[in-house]
């Protein structure tokens, strides 16, 4: 019985509380209407609500508390300044506590991958035959072997060539310009060179033999090449690929493919007796998503003039993806309580604002700020666990994000009269 009024006492004591506080507002505020004061007068920013019987509990709106339907009273900010956590400059420096500038700069991720070193393709050469023939002399090659630029792979002898130079020696000689043409027209049909036609038109023997040279320094990957075999035009003798430049082949994670772009630097790796350290660049994102693993192929390239990168070699890959201009602050400034992210704003006197920002990427130490900050302000960066811990003792409100702007709504299109009935026929 004892314990029904002793909690009947509790709730008549708070509700007389409560009743008591509003009386006091309203008394306070009585005299300065009675005293002419404009009823204009700028009102307070309310910083939150919260519920006479449970002042810890703060809502974002007025109304009516869950406890006892009582009305939600307004926490209003403190004139002049926003209520911030109070700091001497002896604690400042007991703490260890260190501001950091919020600027402007340009964020750089970094992501690091393993590749394969692979051959250019856009450095491939194939060797054809451009007559009919067979290979009189053979240099030993085979599919692996490197090889010089202009170095004889073999000489292929062409019957049709004799032929056809002699019937422009013999035009030539008789006279008749116009037919002599078209038989030099032929023999570049054939395959021989505009060199090889003025030596003839200078007298030199008839030439039916043709050095087949490598077109490029590199590899030989293939070398359909034997002494005494019988080709005809059109047919591939040969593949050489340089080895200038080469592929490096990577595969992204597919929620990491967004920060690649073409074209951007990489830093380079190379395993091996003599490690080196070389740069590159993204060539190309190929399309097509890797089902296993949900990854994207992404294709680097990358100067290779000693030739010592062959393919097949292991690389590790440094991307470094920059985008434009962005809020920066140092990441150790940033305190994130799984419900909010909080930074302490110096305002100067030792006051120090918890501010709830939006933070976006973060790299090399330093987080975008997408919202709750300015370029210029000075935010704390070691020493912030005390803060918030004084500023949930004192139950301090925390600066919200800026509200949404509403979109613009545009104007109505005017509406068109009704329609006279009259004169409508069929009705």
């Amino acid at each position: 019985m004892n314990k029904i009024l002793i909690a009947v006492l509790v709730v008549i004591a708070a509700v007389l509380g409560a009743a008591a506080e509003r009386w006091l507002h309203l008394s306070t505020t009585a005299p300065a209407r009675a005293a002419g004061a404009p009823r204009t007068a700028p009102a307070r920013r309310v910083l939150y609500w919260y519920d006479p019987m449970q002042p810890g509990l703060h809502f974002d709106h007025p109304g009516k508390s869950p406890s006892m339907n009582m009305d939600l009273l307004p926490k209003y900010a403190t004139a002049g300044s926003e209520p911030a956590v109070l700091i001497s400059g002896t604690q400042s420096q007991a703490l260890g506590m260190r501001l950091g500038a919020v600027r402007c700069g340009r964020l750089s991720t970094h992501l690091q991958a393993t590749a394969v070193v692979a051959y250019d393709d856009r450095q491939l050469s194939v060797l054809q035959a451009r007559t009919d023939g067979y290979l009189e002399q053979v240099v030993a090659h085979t599919a692996g072997d490197s090889v010089r630029q202009g170095e004889v792979l073999a000489i292929l002898r062409a019957p049709a060539w004799t032929a056809a130079q002699a019937e422009e020696q013999a035009l030539r000689h008789a006279g008749a310009a116009d037919l002599a043409q078209a038989a030099q027209q032929r023999l570049r049909e054939l395959g021989m060179s505009r060199a090889q036609i003025q030596r003839l038109a200078q007298g030199r023997p008839i030439a039916d033999r043709i050095p087949i040279r490598a077109p490029r320094a590199g590899v030989l990957l293939s070398a359909d090449l034997r002494a005494g075999m019988t080709v005809t035009r059109g047919q591939t003798l040969a593949r050489v690929n340089g080895l200038d430049t080469v592929w490096l082949e990577t595969a992204v994670p597919q929620a990491q493919a967004t920060q690649v772009r073409v074209g951007e630097a990489a830093k380079i790796n190379i395993a091996g007796s003599t490690p080196t350290s070389r740069s590159g660049r993204v060539l190309a994102i190929l399309p097509a998503l890797n089902a296993d693993n949900h990854t994207l192929n992404v294709r680097l390239q990358m100067r290779n003039a000693d030739h010592l990168l062959h393919p097949g070699m292991y690389a590790e890959v440094d991307l470094l993806h920059t985008d434009g201009e962005h809020l920066l602050v140092p990441s150790t400034a940033v305190l994130n309580s799984g419900q909010r992210t909080l930074v302490f704003l110096a305002q100067g006197g030792g006051r120090y604002l918890p501010v709830e920002v939006r933070v976006g990427s973060a790299a090399d130490g330093m987080s975008e700020i997408l919202q709750g900050l300015q370029a210029g302000d000075q935010v704390v960066l070691s020493g912030q666990f005390l803060l918030d811990s004084e500023a949930q003792l004192n139950d301090l409100a925390i600066r919200p994000l800026p509200a949404a702007q509403p979109a613009q709504k545009s104007a109505a299109a005017p509406q068109r009269p009704p329609q006279s009935m009259a004169g409508m026929e069929g009705m």
